[in-house]
């Protein structure tokens, strides 16, 4: 079950741990410390065992979701939980977020979340060179077409 956390330190040790480092830390060396945007009251932080959402508010009902889970922990229905919330607790029209084009379980979660693709946002600096970044988009309406309230004949 999806619960709101105001202590960043699992979603710290998340970030930190060297499989899923890899893929978040862009050009920045050492340690990542998601606590100062936790502690922003706008950003909402929803963990699950093995797994966290970071929803950093962009403006009024609009959220830029990052999303860490420990190697081999299934997604899906977590993302589909936070989803929900965002759209039914919080006050989210829309949630953007940037999938490195070389990740692919971020791309596969994101495409059977039913984000639609806006295009190519930038490049991620990683170790590995430079990474073209794909931004994807998922509005309320198209959350509550496929995956809150889906037609029941």
């Amino acid at each position: 079950m999806i619960a709101r956390s105001k202590d960043a330190t699992r979603v710290n040790a998340i970030l930190n741990h060297p499989e899923v480092y890899r893929w978040v830390h862009g050009d920045k060396a050492g340690p990542l410390d998601f606590a100062p945007l936790v502690a922003d009251e706008r950003n909402i932080l929803l963990e699950v065992e093995g797994g966290a959402f970071l929803f950093v508010r962009l403006r009024d009902q609009a959220y830029e979701v990052h999303t860490q889970f420990m190697p081999g922990v299934a997604a899906l229905a977590a993302a589909e939980e936070a989803a929900r919330y965002m759209f039914v607790t919080a006050d989210a029209l829309w949630i953007t977020t940037m999938v490195p084009a070389n990740n692919v379980a971020a791309l596969k979660l994101t495409e059977r979340m039913q984000f639609e693709h806006l295009g190519r946002g930038g490049e991620l600096c990683t170790e590995e060179g430079m990474i073209p970044l794909d931004e994807y988009i998922l509005t309320l309406k198209r959350s509550v077409q496929t995956r809150i309230a889906p037609c029941q004949p």
